[in-house]
């Protein structure tokens, strides 16, 4: 109760001030009472004492009561305003305070600040159960002591999230669930108002899974996907298990059938922190993420393990370990090889030298030596159409410079990301054309007047037609450029790498 203090001057003022019975008896019986001080009250006396029902009003403090009284004291029901404060309740009193039941409302300036209590009260606090009320649409049903949230009771947000379960001095204090909007589900003990012990529910893609805890139930294998047999399983579980009771690296295998429409990156992140891989001070997991149907994944490695297992690497172990298998069906066997070789490089890093150069495949000598063949092959062609003038026109040998570039940049050999290296394979290949155009035209050349730019893109084709000149070329070589990047922007953000900047420490993707 607010204003309790005020309400007991002002009575103690009106018994002592002059006062004017108008009507009525107002010793023992019915009536009609006004003071100096603009108080006026209406109804029992008792020994000249407000006593039964009477309506009570201050009209300097604008203020009234409308109730019961015993002895001159707010006793019974009765529904007290003021005015001044835009306050209001209406319930049960005990000698001028609040007890029993009631509902206490505060209005506020232009009904935007509305509160509101509806539940037990005891000697003018909250105690009890009841309902409270936010002005900002928050609820909270349950125990109240002494005007704090205590006991069981549950709190609902505006947002849809609610927490039910115990509270101790306004905070969620004891046993709990939390609810989240998003279908996230925390259960357990809370202190603070945070989940101190327990395991947190989610749901996503309708899936449902729980952080990892590290205890006998607790599991490094999510196979939502349902796309590992029982045997490799086991022999999974067992690896990973070992590792982290040996060292609490915390590494989980995680396969979903799809990410409706979600970036693998950003999936992945989320994922790796609800899960709460690695412990704490060590940040010391890693989340093998795989999207069965999407055919993308991502390895998600925890800053305490970044430097053990950086981005490049855990590329060069997809690469090797996991997609092949992958592309033969053997989804299995290659989540298998794929955690042997996380483990290696965790158990000695020293085994990391094996993904750096792998010598000994001869898939990656094939592809490498296709490298430098096709770059070979187009310089080749800049040269014959550029210096020799053969294969006619501009538009022609653009063709065949974007269909290589396209060709050595399909496998990322530098590991740029598939745009970054067409683009840089594109550039490099119009400056060799350009150049070599220019300097068999005679107009790159030492000048005082003209920079090298200039007479690079203005005075380069007086030689040849104008339909392939230097002006035209560039705009043609701008336009195949962003055409080819905007077609294969989506193909690009699931074949190549990109690792940093997450809460998981950093990682890399693939598509097979």
């Amino acid at each position: 109760m607010r204003n309790s203090f005020f309400i007991l001057i002002a009575i103690l003022s009106f018994y002592s001030s002059s006062s004017q019975c108008i009507t009525g008896d107002c010793k023992n019986g019915h009536g009609f009472l006004r003071t100096k001080d603009n108080i006026q009250y209406e109804g029992g006396f008792k020994n000249g004492k407000f006593h039964g029902f009477g309506d009570y009003y201050d009209y300097t403090n604008k203020y009234s009561y409308k109730g019961n009284w015993v002895n001159g004291k707010k006793s019974g029901f009765g529904i007290e305003e003021d005015y001044t404060n835009s306050t209001k309740y209406e319930g049960e009193w005990k000698n001028d305070v609040y007890h029993g039941k009631g509902k206490f409302t505060w209005q506020g300036q232009l009904d935007l600040n509305y509160e509101e209590y509806d539940g037990e009260w005891k000697d003018g606090k909250r105690t009890g159960i009841g309902t409270y009320k936010w002005k900002d649409g928050n609820v909270y049903k349950g125990g109240f002591f002494e005007n704090l949230l205590q006991g069981k009771g549950k709190f609902t947000w505006i947002s849809g999230n609610y927490y039910e379960g115990e509270l101790k001095n306004n905070f969620f204090d004891g046993e709990g669930e939390m609810h989240y909007a998003d279908g996230t589900v925390e259960k357990g003990i809370f202190k603070g108002d945070s989940l101190f012990e327990g395991e947190t529910l989610y749901k996503e893609n309708n899936l449902s899974f729980t952080a990892f805890s590290g205890d006998t139930n607790a599991t490094l294998i999510i196979d939502a996907a349902a796309v590992i047999d029982d045997n490799t399983k086991k022999i999974i579980s067992d690896l990973l298990w070992s590792e982290y009771h040996k060292t609490s690296n915390t590494v989980m295998v995680f396969t979903i059938p799809t990410l409706n429409g979600e970036s693998i990156d950003d999936y992945a992140n989320k994922t790796f922190n609800r899960l709460q891989l690695g412990t704490a001070g060590k940040n010391n997991g890693v989340l093998l993420l795989i999207a069965v149907n999407d055919r993308k994944m991502r390895m998600e490695v925890g800053y305490g393990l970044e430097g053990v297992l950086p981005d490049l690497l855990t590329q060069r172990i997809q690469q090797q370990d996991i997609i092949p298998d992958f592309k033969n069906g053997n989804i299995s066997q290659g989540i298998l090889k794929g955690v042997k070789g996380i483990l290696s490089v965790l158990q000695d890093p020293k085994n990391a030298e094996l993904y750096a150069s792998d010598s000994s495949s001869e898939e990656s000598s094939r592809s490498y030596g296709t490298m430098y063949v096709l770059n070979l092959l187009i310089l080749l062609a800049c040269v014959n159409s550029a210096y020799f003038g053969q294969y006619g026109r501009f538009v022609f040998s653009s063709i065949i410079m974007l269909w290589f570039s396209l060709i050595i940049t399909y496998k990322d050999q530098y590991g740029l990301g598939f745009s970054n290296s067409f683009l840089l394979h594109t550039i490099i290949y119009y400056l060799i054309y350009f150049t070599i155009r220019g300097f068999k035209a005679g107009k790159i050349k030492t000048s005082k007047k003209e920079s090298f730019i200039h007479q690079f893109f203005y005075n380069n084709s007086e030689k040849y037609e104008t339909s392939s000149g230097g002006s035209g070329g560039s705009y043609s070589s701008s336009g195949y450029s962003g055409s080819s990047s905007s077609s294969y922007s989506s193909s690009s953000s699931s074949s190549s790498w990109s690792g940093g900047g997450s809460s998981g420490g950093g990682g890399s993707s693939s598509s097979w």
